[in-house]
């Protein structure tokens, strides 16, 4: 990893001059450190069988699901699912090993993608439903779409 040397200080200088100016995110990106970081989690989590990789089957299936769909919301949701399918399948084939809090979120994010309205516009009406917006609309350039 880059700790010493020019290359580390610009790196460093970096990083500070953005939290000191106010940045909203400073990752790990920001420093250089992402790519090392990755290929460790990546190797730490395939040795303990945790790591889900995209086979070309895989990708198949998520390709399918997404061309089987129309429009950009409904092809997303398409994808989400697959992938959440894959995912329990290799879980439940015991070739992926997930802890417990790892099998919530799946579950959690399968379920959130299970109750999604089939159509964006009725997705959109509902963030704009109660005395307040969920999210700035304007920020998105949604703001006619939603109402608020």
């Amino acid at each position: 990893m880059l700790r010493s040397g020019a290359c580390w200080d610009r790196r460093r200088r970096s990083f500070e001059l953005s939290v000191r100016e106010g940045a909203d995110i400073v990752s790990i990106e920001s420093i250089g450190g992402k790519p090392i970081y990755d290929c460790r989690l990546m190797n730490a989590a395939a040795a303990k069988g945790q790591a889900a990789a995209l086979s070309p089957a895989a990708t198949w299936r998520i390709a399918q699901a997404i061309v089987g769909e129309r429009g950009s919301y409904r092809r997303t949701v398409a994808a989400g699912r697959a992938a959440v399918e894959i995912l329990t399948e290799g879980m439940e084939g015991g070739k992926l090993k997930l802890s417990g809090k790892e099998r919530q979120w799946l579950e959690r994010t399968g379920s959130e993608l299970g109750e999604l309205p089939g159509d964006e516009a009725e997705l959109l009406r509902e963030f704009g439903e109660g005395e307040e917006c969920r999210f700035d609309a304007a920020n998105y350039g949604l703001e006619a779409l939603v109402g608020c």
